[in-house]
């Protein structure tokens, strides 16, 4: 019977932060594999590298509007616009009531942003409801004031 036994060094490199400065700390591991195990621990490493860059599933939800926000924060902030919903719906965890937009400096992420406003005015004037598209665990709002836990980025809306 063939036996194959690998080697192998993982040099993990960690920059932690302490006292108002960086440090490096550097650890070393050693393992001893047999053949059979190899095959799972490489599978085990690529679907960990890799198996959090997947998308999640889109979730789309209906949505009577209660609140149509235009949000300028000027120099300091990012301006935003958010429409918050009556219900919330769960996301995980997470009870996601607000949709939120960058007023981007694109002209396309302008228009965006205007055009879910004016659809969102017209629900919440109207009293009709939006259908929500949006991607289920997508944090990317946050770095425009869209909290994690109660705001996702849309990604379709229509009205009703």
């Amino acid at each position: 019977m063939f036996h194959v036994t690998y080697f192998f060094q993982i040099n993990l490199t960690l920059k932690l932060f302490r006292s108002g400065s960086f440090f490096t700390c550097r650890v070393a591991f050693h393992y001893q594999i047999s053949g059979g195990f190899m095959y799972k621990f490489i599978c085990f490493c690529l679907f960990t590298l890799f198996g959090s860059q997947v998308m999640a599933a889109d979730v789309t939800r209906t949505c009577r509007v209660n609140e149509v926000l235009i949000a300028n924060f000027g120099a300091t902030g990012i301006d935003r616009v958010h429409v918050r919903c009556v219900t919330g719906i769960f996301d995980g965890v997470d009870k996601i009531f607000f949709y939120a937009l960058p007023m981007s400096a694109t002209v396309k992420g302008a228009a965006y942003a205007t055009q879910f406003v004016n659809l969102g005015n017209t629900a919440l004037t109207s009293g009709r409801l939006l259908n929500i598209t949006f991607g289920s665990g997508d944090t990317s709002g946050t770095v425009y004031g869209c909290r994690a836990f109660d705001c996702r980025k849309p990604k379709n809306v229509t009205i009703q």
